[in-house]
C-alpha cells in the first residue's frame, strides 16, 4: 500500500507503472507445481497398490505352505 513493495501480483497496491503484473506467471508456476504434486501422488498410489498386491501374493504363498506343513504334521502324527 504505497510502500514501494509490490505485495500484489498485479501491482495494484502501488502507483501505476511501479510494479510489473506477474499474476499470470505466478498462476502458471502454481499450476505446474500442483500438477507435479498430483502426478507424484498418483505414482505413489499406483506403487502402493502394486506393493500391496505383491505382499498379498507372498502372504498367500506362506499361508499355503503353512497349511501344507500342518497337514503333513497331522498325517505323520496319525501314522505314529
Amino acid at each position: 500500500a504505497r510502500d514501494g513493495i509490490c505485495d500484489c501480483c498485479d501491482g495494484s497496491d502501488e502507483p501505476a507503472g511501479q510494479c510489473t503484473n506477474v499474476c499470470a506467471e505466478q498462476a502458471a508456476a502454481l499450476r505446474a507445481a500442483r500438477e507435479e504434486r498430483n502426478r507424484l501422488l498418483q505414482d505413489g498410489f499406483r506403487i502402493r497398490s502394486e506393493r500391496e498386491a505383491e505382499g498379498a501374493k507372498i502372504r498367500d504363498g506362506w499361508q499355503a505352505a503353512s497349511d501344507d506343513f500342518d497337514r503333513v504334521v497331522d498325517q505323520l502324527e496319525r501314522e505314529v
